[in-house]
């Protein structure tokens, strides 16, 4: 079974591969800035069932597309649930049941 932070270090990659084009004013910015000591408060708080999910943020782009969008840490958290969910379907292993 994988480490938590070799999974957060998975989500993190995905999150900023899907955010690339984002604008500079993004959180998504931000939070690779501060990574190195966003990843130790994340795991942190994972480990001590402290994380709790924001709002979702309601953006309206310049053709009237409107998007819901999750915060970039809590997508990368939902990501990090995903990769870990995905991987224990059909799972016998005791720690996936």
């Amino acid at each position: 079974m994988q480490s938590l932070v070799s999974v957060l270090a998975q989500a993190y990659r995905w999150l900023c591969q899907q955010r690339r084009a984002y604008p500079p004013d993004a959180d998504v910015w931000d939070m690779r800035f501060h990574w190195p000591a966003e990843r130790i408060r994340l795991e942190a708080d994972l480990r001590a069932g402290r994380n709790r999910f924001g709002p979702l943020s309601i953006i309206t782009k310049a053709d009237g597309e409107v998007l819901h969008l999750w915060s970039a840490r809590d997508a990368l958290v939902l990501k990090a649930l995903a990769l870990v969910v995905g991987r224990c379907s059909g799972c016998r292993h005791a720690a996936c049941m």
